[in-house]
């Protein structure tokens, strides 16, 4: 904690506040990507009997997203363990991996 004239003897003479770094450039610590297999095997099934592959990538995606890591990694990473964007064409995985990935991003910020 600082007094009120401390603040102010920090302050230039046109009273702007001082240069402060921005936060993006502090260390940045991150917990590791979430184990994919662990997702799938936690996983409800379809009514067909089937593993929800939608529902594991938003998962998976969402707590990756909120151990830190940026949509861009988490979205080649996702590219790499999906089993669902492994069987689509190359524009359909990228739009896919799109969708997913931001509605994860939409629901770590609520």
């Amino acid at each position: 904690m600082v007094s009120v004239e401390e603040i102010g003897e920090l302050l230039d003479p046109d009273d702007t506040p001082p240069c402060v770094p921005p936060p993006s450039s502090l260390p940045h610590t991150q917990l590791p990507l979430p184990d994919y297999d662990e997702y799938v095997s936690r996983a409800r099934s379809t009514s067909a009997g089937e593993i929800d592959r939608s529902a594991v990538d938003f998962a998976w995606a969402a707590t990756a997203l909120k151990r830190g890591h940026p949509v861009e990694e988490v979205m080649m990473e996702l590219e790499r363990v999906s089993f669902k964007a492994v069987g689509l064409a190359k524009h359909a995985r990228k739009r896919y991996l799109r969708q997913t990935v931001r509605a994860a991003a939409r629901g770590t910020l609520q």
